[in-house]
């Protein structure tokens, strides 16, 4: 659990079986479509065994509402911006927490997703593009919405 703006958030952590006091690995967070959850989406797509073959950091965040909140509409009533806030809050702070103990190398932590999920990606990629190495949107795209509000400092 964490605490990102008064609010406990949960996720999940796969780290590969070995020498875990070694340097930082990369670390890839995936993210659940909706209605979803980590624990779905961690045993669903089968990044566990890609993360032991290569030696890198699976990360599951869950969301509050099994929903992410993208910016998909661009009329959003305050509550949805608030819960888009939360998320960003929450993975920007989650990578930090995993880079501050040693566990994941902050040049080297990546965020995927599916569909809802995928466009809390293209949210995240717009909002917050220094702090992740590459973003990955699977069954989904940016919104029209977020092409339009997205002027991120890299590609």
């Amino acid at each position: 659990m964490l605490d990102v703006l008064g609010t406990q958030r949960s996720y999940r952590i796969h780290v590969p079986a070995g020498d875990n006091t070694a340097s930082p690995r990369p670390a890839v967070f995936l993210l659940h479509g909706m209605p979803g959850s980590a624990f779905q989406i961690q045993h669903y797509f089968g990044l566990d065994r890609v993360a032991d073959r290569e030696d890198f950091i699976a990360v599951y965040p869950d969301s509050l509402t099994g929903a992410w909140g993208d910016v998909r509409f661009p009329d959003q009533p305050d509550s949805a911006k608030r819960h888009t806030e939360q998320d960003v809050a929450f993975l920007n702070v989650l990578a930090d927490e995993l880079a501050k103990t040693g566990l994941a190398d902050p040049t080297r932590i990546y965020l995927a997703g599916n569909s809802n999920g995928g466009l809390m990606v293209t949210t995240m990629a717009c909002l917050s593009p220094r702090k992740f190495a590459a973003f990955a949107a699977v069954t989904a795209t940016a919104s029209v919405h977020a092409r339009s509000m997205c002027h991120a400092a890299k590609p």
